[in-house]
Formats: structure tokens, sequence, C-alpha cells
């Protein structure tokens, strides 16, 4: 069977710039869990969640053979997965509300996208999909948003979370705007953050508003 390396059919570019289109949710690949020899174990649905300068959060049914699939390691070097199990709120494709289902969020650096195949181009097995009982859905897009940010504000390490708070890449990813021109990539990344943010808000006042307006950035705001 083909190796990892030259099945690989997606790559970081492919990645920012879905993502950066279609935002969580819309920016859907496989992820196809292998042994360290190519052999494929199964395949999973999985929506890329957020992105930052070395890699990406993405999501997947928590199942058990999922779970127990990055307990051991992932089949990857050490560390290359860190995780973080909760519950997320599902709809339909036509945005019928399914209720919660558990999910697993996943962060690596890009070198996971090894992992990673186009729906379509790796057919083998069974698809472990997102499900509330036996209704197949998806991530609702404002409840995928608040699980991240819960992990990234509560219990993620503190370099990777401000990589995904300035989705730039920490503080020195933070430009120094005395005088000089703002970089365009730069100010997308920016304006995509602002977005964003403008969005959670718009979310959280739907839930009935924020008691507070945390200007730290530990907070994630």
């Amino acid at each position: 069977m083909a190796s990892r390396a030259a099945a690989r059919a997606v790559e970081q570019e492919e990645i920012e710039a879905q993502f950066r289109a279609a935002g969580p949710v819309g920016t859907f690949f496989y992820f196809a869990a292998t042994t360290p020899d190519g052999t494929q174990l199964w395949q999973a649905a999985t929506y890329v969640a957020r992105i930052r300068a070395g890699g990406l959060m993405f999501c997947l049914p928590a199942e058990e053979e999922v779970v127990l699939f990055f307990e051991a390691g992932g089949g990857a070097p050490e560390e290359m997965f860190v995780t973080y199990q909760c519950e997320c709120q599902l709809e339909t494709p036509r945005g019928r509300s399914l209720g919660e289902a558990a999910i697993l969020l996943v962060d690596c650096g890009w070198g996971g996208l090894g992992f990673f195949r186009r729906p379509g181009r790796s057919s083998t097995g069974a698809l472990i999909r997102f499900k509330v009982g036996d209704t197949v859905g998806r991530p609702i897009k404002t409840a995928l948003e608040a699980s991240t940010d819960q992990w990234v504000t509560e219990a993620m390490d503190e370099d990777t979370a401000a990589e995904y708070m300035t989705g730039i890449g920490g503080e020195e990813g933070v430009p120094d705007l005395d005088g000089e021109p703002l970089d365009s990539g730069v100010a997308s990344q920016l304006l995509q953050r602002l977005e964003q943010l403008e969005r959670r808000l718009d979310t959280l006042s739907y839930l009935g508003g924020v008691g507070y307006f945390c200007v730290d950035p530990k907070c994630g705001v």
C-alpha cells in the first residue's frame, strides 16, 4: 500500500485558502488514520476549525476508535497531535438542529496534513461521520467556534494559544506600525480575526449577553 507521503493530497496553501474563503464547517476533508507503515485503519469526516501560523485545529467525531488512535500517539512522532474532547451542537446539512454530540478537537503542526485526504479521493473503508443517534450531521458553526475558544482560552498551552488568538503567530507576529505600511497579508489576517470576534459577540448576545468584556489577550477576546 502507498505510504502516507505518496498519498498526500492536501497542502497548507489549500487549507489556508479554503478556510479564509469558507471558514469553519466550510473547510471539509477526510482524516485517514494510518499505521507507521501506511496501513489505513479508518477515515473520518473532518472540519478545519482554526488555523495558526504553525499549524491548524480540526475536529473529528469522538468515536472510540478515533479517541484511542490519538491517545496512542496518532501513528505519528511524539506530541505531533494534541487533543481536547468536548460536546458540540450538530445540525443537518439543511440547518435543522440535532442536539449535542461528542467531538474531538485536534491541534497539530502543518506536518499533520499527511493524514488529510480530499473527499472522494480516499474511499477505502467506511467513513466515520458526525452523528446524533443515527442521523448524520455537522457541527453548527457558532457552536464549533465556541468550543475552540474554550480550549484556546482555558486549556491550551500559552504559546500555541497565542498563535490562535492573534491569527498571526503570537507576539512575534504582531506588526510594528511605527511609520511603516501594513503588509496586505497581515491586514487580511487581522480583518479575518476582527470578523470572527464580531460573529462571536453576536452569538453571545443571542445567548443572553456577556457579563463583561475582557481586553486581556489571555481571554481570547
